[in-house]
Order: structure tokens, then sequence, then C-alpha cells
């Protein structure tokens, strides 16, 4: 009897550390899909600042141009 008392506890302690590295699987996973949902946007943030940067230069660009076409010398 004593053999199946040392082996339900050691089931038992097993047992409590399946239980604790099934949590952290579910934490790190939680924290990870955390961790690319915040990538995702950080990228989509970063396109849509890098799209008004070139529409800000190109009218800038546009702007000078005009700004240059249209000044004359008179003599």
């Amino acid at each position: 009897m004593n053999q199946v008392e040392t082996i339900n506890v050691r089931k038992r302690e097993v047992d409590k550390k399946l239980e604790a590295n099934l949590k952290a699987i579910e934490e790190i996973k939680t924290a990870t899909d955390m961790a690319l949902s915040k990538a995702d946007m950080a990228e989509s943030a970063k396109s849509a600042v890098e799209g008004e940067l070139r529409k800000r230069r190109q009218e800038e660009q546009t702007v000078a141009g005009e700004s240059s076409g249209s000044f004359s010398i008179q003599f």
C-alpha cells in the first residue's frame, strides 16, 4: 500500500507541474498574440505615415514647381 501512496503523491505533483506548464503556455500564447497585433497596428500606422509623407512631399514639389514656373524676370 505504501507504494500506491507514493505513486499517488508523485502523480499529484506531476499533475500540478503539468497544470502550471499549461497555464504558462497559455500566457505565452496570449502575449504572443498581443505582440503580433501591436506589430500589425504599428506596420499599418507606419504605412499611413509614409503615405502622408509622400503626399506632402509631392504637394511641396508641385507648389515649388508652380512658384518657379510663374517667376519671371523683367528688364
